[in-house]
């Protein structure tokens, strides 16, 4: 990965990022802005449009909700970030125990500024599970949590505690829209690893005659390493697009190498335009000032 140096100039500085939300009131966490904050607009119906909340969510719950969102994937990185959310400023907040090296730093602030609008995720295998779990354990807890809370979105059962029935941290659960079946996705072990909308320069889909579909990805000149990484790992374990926190493109086998990449299927083509308009339009829930 190449991220270049950003306008801080130190060589390390501890994390924070803070973000403007909607209205609320709470508690109130400091917030070290010495340490070199990212700073973030949150959009509360892009929250509710991502699936991060439900639709009549308030955006006092919303922004927990946002909240519990990015503390999951931090907890993937295991890098002693935590977020904390002060209502009354309307802020979300990702304080750093540890010190990050620039390159690190802008890898997350990438990742979360990608999040909730497209995500590029490897499928799940048994060697993402550490522990005595297994996927179709796994597989078990979420088709539980769904029949019970059927018109829940997915994060709620994201954010729930592994001893309150939560997932296994290393995964994240979506469903095929034909008959919604469970997909288990592998989160990112490290925000080098993570690709979202911000990290690509161009997502185009090419609509065959005969049916079938063509989705072109290209990573910009920082991520083209990343990219052609997801590719390669993608030949044993496959390859999930995400928009808007469902499943555009199973977990599948892709073609290309280097910057671009190229997945065949058969996608709606209103689906299709969807995914290009969320690329040109920005639709994250997150956007970095």
């Amino acid at each position: 990965m190449r991220f270049g140096r950003s306008a801080f100039g130190a060589t390390f500085v501890a994390l924070a990022v803070v973000a403007a939300c909607g209205e609320g009131g709470g508690a109130v966490d400091a917030v070290d802005r010495s340490a070199g904050v990212l700073d973030f607009d949150v959009s509360v119906p892009r929250v509710r449009a991502a699936g991060w909340a439900a639709p009549d969510a308030t955006d006092a719950e919303a922004l927990l909700a946002a909240r519990d969102v990015v503390q999951r994937r931090l907890d993937g990185f295991d890098l002693g970030l935590r977020a904390t959310v002060d209502q009354g400023d309307r802020t979300l907040a990702v304080h750093g125990t540890n010190v990050l090296t620039l390159e690190r730093r802008d890898a997350v602030a990438s990742y979360l500024s990608g999040l909730g609008s497209i995500e590029i995720l490897l499928g799940a295998r048994a060697a993402d599970i550490r522990g005595l779990a297994t996927l179709d354990d796994e597989r078990q807890r979420f088709v539980a949590w769904r029949a019970a809370h059927p018109a829940e979105p997915l994060a709620n059962f994201h954010a729930l505690a592994r001893e309150d029935g939560g997932p296994h941290p290393a995964l994240l659960w979506t469903t095929t829209a034909e008959g919604g079946e469970p997909v288990a996705l592998a989160l990112p072990d490290r925000p080098e690893r993570a690709v979202a909308a911000r990290d690509l320069s161009m997502v185009h889909v090419f609509m065959k005659s005969s049916g079938d579909s063509e989705l072109y990805l290209r990573a910009t000149d920082e991520r083209s390493d990343d990219l052609d990484d997801l590719a390669r790992q993608s030949a044993n374990r496959s390859l999930a697009v995400l928009l808007e926190g469902e499943l555009f493109a199973p977990p599948t086998k892709v073609s290309g190498r280097g910057s671009a990449i190229q997945i065949t299927g058969a996608f709606d083509p209103t689906r299709a335009g969807d995914l290009t308009n969320a690329f040109h339009a920005g639709r994250s829930p997150l956007t970095a000032r």
